[in-house]
């Protein structure tokens, strides 16, 4: 599969969450699914993900992914994201003034994975995301 491919279902992924499309990123995901937060916790199987999915936007109603940056090396896409409507801080003002990783592996157009990650240097470097893949502008 090509880059743009994987970069086209990883994009779309984001979308379909920001959308509330469940059946959507249900139609995006392999069978062998598996969703890894910030802390390391995985959640496998793609109904179980999309439903703890579902449980999170119902308690924040407004969360969004703004994405600003992509990067992509092989089934492996990094999107730069400014989260909005999260629980993770305490004001929205503050919450668009910082960046998440959100990474998708994709294979054969489906999404095999998802993680969420603390946008650092080390984070970055681990992924390959750097100027060498960097498709935005």
């Amino acid at each position: 599969m090509s880059n743009d491919a994987a970069i086209r279902a990883a994009i779309l992924y984001i979308e379909r969450m920001n959308r509330r499309d469940f059946a959507g990123m249900l139609e995006l995901q392999s069978p062998e699914f598996r969703s890894v937060n910030e802390r390391g916790e995985i959640c496998s199987g793609g109904e179980e993900c999309v439903m703890g999915f579902c449980k999170y936007v119902a308690m924040n109603p407004d969360f969004q992914i703004h994405i600003a940056d992509i990067y992509a090396a092989g089934d492996v896409v990094t999107i730069v994201g400014r989260p909005s409507g999260s629980c993770a801080s305490p004001s929205k003002e503050l919450e668009i003034r910082g960046t998440h990783l959100y990474v998708c592996v994709v294979k054969d157009g489906r999404v095999t994975e998802f993680r969420h990650r603390d946008d650092t240097p080390e984070e970055r470097d681990a992924l390959g995301a750097n100027d060498d893949t960097r498709i935005t502008q």
